[in-house]
């Protein structure tokens, strides 16, 4: 195997691999006013130098694994304020909402919003628009509640922003490849359907 193969063979350069037999670059001689130093440099470190475009196209291929855990966190923390709200005191949150000046009816809508929009993130179903209402979810929450409180202050807007950041981007990116979604399209199959 030429030296070459050996490098495309090893999963983009990332991981280690040593080449069989000795290479004129294994031992190198510098002059100094010391003398001649020789160091060597293990052969195993050559593969952890990638070039930028393969190591580019390394992470392009794990876009999946990455979309997988922006919604296993949006869905996770969606699923832990709508629990509180459905089955911890729906009625409060109602007159909270109320006290908001927005109609009270719209604070179960927020509630189921957090609670089902985040499981279906959390599964990868309907990704697109469940992230879509969370957004929106978030928007309202940030205008009405947080906004007079700043960017970091005590109940200020920095958590819910950046949480609606992820269903932002969910929103266009869609659940990936590790979702029900993809499932559901055909993608997850292993056969071409006719």
């Amino acid at each position: 195997m030429s030296h070459a193969e050996v490098l495309e063979a090893s999963a983009l350069n990332l991981f280690p691999v040593a080449l069989p037999g000795p290479r004129s670059h294994d031992k190198v001689g510098q002059s100094s006013a010391c003398g001649t130093s020789c160091f060597s440099i293990p052969s195993s470190w050559d593969n952890l130098i990638v070039s930028p475009g393969k190591f580019l196209r390394y992470l392009d291929r794990l876009q999946p694994l990455a979309l997988f855990f922006v919604r296993l966190a949006l869905g996770v923390i969606m699923v832990s304020h709508g629990y509180q709200k459905v089955f911890g005191g729906l009625h409060h949150h109602a007159q909270f909402v109320a006290s908001l000046g927005l109609p009270a009816w719209t604070a179960y809508l927020s509630a189921f919003t957090e609670f089902f929009g985040g499981l279906l993130v959390l599964v990868g179903l309907f990704t697109r628009v469940a992230a879509f209402a969370i957004c929106i979810n978030l928007g309202v929450a940030i205008w009405r509640v947080h906004w007079h409180n700043g960017l970091i202050g005590n109940g200020g807007f920095e958590f819910p922003l950046a949480v609606a950041t992820l269903a932002f981007a969910l929103i266009f990116f869609g659940g990936g490849a590790i979702a029900l979604d993809h499932v559901l399209r055909g993608g997850g199959s292993s056969f071409k359907r006719q």
